[in-house]
């Protein structure tokens, strides 16, 4: 069963307690994308909000570190995070920051753009605990699934399963649709991470519907 990640960013921003409510029975984890204004051109979501918001609730809280120098920002969410991704080319030394991450009692996740291949970064896909696949260009939203993304799920699925590795999630972000979705499940994704697919009036049925897919 497919597991399902929130991105608040698609919630109504002005009421993130409530949202967070509202959702969190259906959902497994919540998912903040951090941006420094550099890497991408986004803001969110600053670490004093996501704090105040990891009393509302027990599911674990995923950040996704869009931004340079993610060693940089480690203590300012080891509070208020359960696993903490970044990019690897956006760090001097991707391996490091694993162990970092890690030695702060975090899970550690990186993040794959579209743009770049499974293969170069095969020496630290089996280091980590998720390898988040992004189906679109980073902090830009409403944009189609590239769909060269399906065959690099399978590829990542492949290559897990030829070393027998069963406990790194494969997770895809961005360009979740009605349409896309059954697809991204079936070429190999074990977590999608949802944003405006659930943050609607039928989120109950949304979510049920994607957790059934498998």
């Amino acid at each position: 069963m497919v597991k399902v990640s929130a991105s608040l960013w698609s919630a109504d921003l002005t009421d993130l307690g409530d949202e967070i409510k509202k959702i969190e029975k259906y959902v497994d984890y919540f998912h903040f994308d951090v941006g420094d204004g550099l890497y991408v051109h986004s803001l969110l979501f600053f670490p004093d909000l996501i704090r105040a918001l990891k009393q509302k609730t027990k599911l674990p809280f995923e950040i996704h570190l869009m931004v340079n120098n993610p060693d940089n920002f480690l203590k300012l969410f080891e509070d208020c995070s359960d696993l903490i991704a970044f990019h690897p080319e956006s760090t001097n030394s991707a391996i490091n920051l694993i162990k970092k991450i890690k030695r702060l009692g975090l899970k550690a996740g990186i993040v794959i753009n579209t743009n770049e291949s499974i293969e170069h970064f095969e020496d630290i896909l089996t280091k980590v605990d998720k390898v988040t696949l992004m189906g679109t260009k980073i902090g830009v939203k409403g944009e189609e699934f590239d769909k060269n993304v399906y065959n690099k799920i399978k590829n990542l699925r492949k290559f897990y399963d030829q070393r027998n590795i069963k406990i790194i999630e494969i997770e895809v972000d961005g360009g979740i649709r009605p349409y896309t979705v059954e697809k991204i499940v079936n070429a190999g994704a074990d977590t999608i991470v949802a944003g405006s697919i659930l943050f609607n009036k039928k989120y109950k049925l949304a979510s049920k519907w994607l957790h059934k897919l498998e």
